[in-house]
């Protein structure tokens, strides 16, 4: 089963789950599909059958299953996502805390529909996770280093009256914020000191955020399913190694992506890429880099100096020919490049 059919299958499953809950109290997040028009969503529903039906008794050509899936790649295009967000079930809800005498054995916590963080909160000397879900919070205080193992934080569609605002925090590694209005992200996470991980998807972000660009710990950052386009302004980024960009609006890949010269993982998949700079080839230390559907024509030239380069996904392209470069990958272990318009294979291969 190739990827993108795999994810057709989760996401019909996804919402139907999430569907069962109590309407007062959805667990969970998950995400729903919003047609370009009413015909998009009943074409969908008819080929997604016929091509589950396909999958399962083998009853159509492999030529015939790779149309059905171009069919319904087509629909997925044109389709944006919405997210809906609830507490997860795993979490013990901030309200419960009020009726409980021992914290002791309270390792995740979910504050839900609040505007402030409880009082109860600081009882939970053990938290390890907390989750601010469908909040109005302007601010994560100081005091949360009087929480010694908390390392991970989630904020969930956070609808503060201000710009999120980052106490100074000596121990969380990871913070994740979804479904956030662009102006109201933190300008900065340099008070985060400890921050290895930061995810900042599915805020409407049109431009590269550099607030982290001077977190020295940093090693992960994930802007997928936003709207950048690299167009505006990049600073230099010496500390991150991996970078995730996958659904977002990128037409061009710039110079200033020299600017993460320590990256190892790169993905750009499903955007609208045709050109990418030749200083992709400085990236001396990348070691996966991801094309998956977009618009090449040829592999990038700069791609072809990637030293360190084991694996690079170009599937779902427009690529015609593969070039004389690629002798140049000494260390390449994996292709991928189907779905393109090869006709033939250099015989150096």
């Amino acid at each position: 089963m190739r990827p993108f059919q795999a994810l057709f299958l989760m996401f019909i499953l996804t919402p139907i789950i999430a569907a069962s809950q109590p309407a007062t109290m959805r667990y969970g997040h998950y995400r729903v599909a919003v047609y370009a028009s009413k015909k998009d969503s009943l074409d969908h529903l008819q080929l997604q059958s016929r091509l589950d039906d396909a999958l399962q008794t083998k009853s159509l050509s492999p030529a015939t299953i790779d149309s059905l899936t171009e069919l319904i790649q087509s629909i997925w295009k044109r389709t944006r996502f919405k997210t809906i967000y609830g507490p997860d079930r795993d979490y013990t809800l901030s309200d419960s805390l009020e009726h409980l005498d021992n914290f002791t054995g309270i390792t995740k916590v979910s504050v839900y529909k609040k505007t402030a963080l409880p009082q109860a909160l600081w009882k939970c000397k053990n938290l390890e996770v907390l989750e601010l879900v469908n909040t109005s919070i302007d601010e994560l205080p100081e005091a949360l280093n009087d929480l010694p193992r908390l390392k991970r934080i989630y904020i969930y569609n956070n609808n503060g009256k201000k710009r999120l605002r980052l106490a100074k925090n000596n121990t969380v590694t990871s913070l994740t914020i979804l479904n956030e209005r662009p102006q109201l992200l933190p300008r900065s996470f340099r008070n985060f000191s400890a921050l290895t991980r930061l995810e900042l998807a599915e805020n409407d972000l049109t431009k590269f955020p550099n607030g982290a660009r001077h977190n020295k710990h940093l090693t992960e950052l994930s802007l997928q399913r936003n709207k950048i386009t690299l167009k505006g302004r990049i600073k230099a980024h010496r500390y991150l190694e991996r970078l995730a960009l996958h659904n977002n609006e990128i037409e061009e890949v710039p110079p200033s992506i020299r600017r993460f010269r320590n990256l190892k993982k790169l993905n750009f998949n499903s955007n609208r890429i045709s050109r990418v700079s030749p200083a992709i080839g400085k990236l001396v230390r990348l070691e996966q880099l991801s094309f998956y559907n977009n618009r090449l024509t040829s592999i990038p030239a700069g791609a072809y100096r990637l030293p360190a380069l084991h694996e690079i996904d170009l599937f779902h392209n427009e690529i015609e020919s593969i070039g004389p470069g690629f002798t140049a990958w000494t260390r390449l272990h994996t292709l991928y490049i189907s779905h393109n318009k090869l006709t033939t294979l250099p015989e150096n291969i």
